[in-house]
């Protein structure tokens, strides 16, 4: 969490997928795997939920399917290394006078070495929510799932300034536990 967390400059260490019966779809150093929301709660010091706008009972239904075909699969260790060198180097992709066009092209052209070098195969957490996401249908960016971090998906929600281009930005809906420490993600 704590290199997660330096590597992205941000507070946002995990994201999940919220799939319904008060269980989530994560992608972790195991692998993926389905664990219940108070497994999530007791473990994280803070757990915020973001939902994408409008989402139908159909997309949802697609969203966790997807997730649960994930289960077993291998934690994408080379992935989440490649996120380190580009998440130093998109620092400049966004600066504060860059337009949002600019930045957006400017993150996924020094993305291209993740893009090429990242397997699909394996996922890592925040990986997992984005290809979820595209899968069903809805895709919350057009940034490939492999360039998508924790604290991307978390400025993706609305009134916050996304790094990538977003589809429609994530409805806040609250906090589920909030202590000092490290941010988890659940998305619905």
């Amino acid at each position: 969490s704590v290199g997660i967390r330096l590597m992205s400059f941000g507070a946002v260490s995990h994201a999940a997928v919220y799939i319904g019966d008060g269980k989530v779809v994560e992608a972790v150093g195991s692998g993926v795997r389905v664990r219940g929301i108070d497994e999530l709660l007791e473990e994280e010091s803070v757990v915020l939920a973001l939902r994408y706008p409008d989402l139908s009972a159909e997309h949802a239904q697609r969203i966790g399917d997807y997730a649960l075909t994930k289960l077993g699969t291998g934690f994408n260790y080379v992935g989440v290394s490649l996120h380190v060198p580009l998440s130093i180097s998109r620092r400049l992709c966004e600066l504060p006078l860059v337009p949002p066009a600019v930045r957006d092209a400017c993150i996924r052209g020094m993305g291209v070495i993740n893009q090429v070098a990242v397997s699909e195969r394996q996922l890592f957490c925040s990986q997992l929510v984005a290809q979820a996401y595209r899968q069903a249908g809805v895709p919350m960016t057009d940034a490939d799932p492999r360039l998508v971090s924790p604290v991307d998906i978390l400025h993706m929600r609305e009134g916050d300034v996304s790094s990538v281009s977003i589809r429609k930005p994530l409805h806040y809906a609250g906090h589920l536990k909030y202590q000092q420490g490290a941010i988890a993600l659940a998305l619905q």
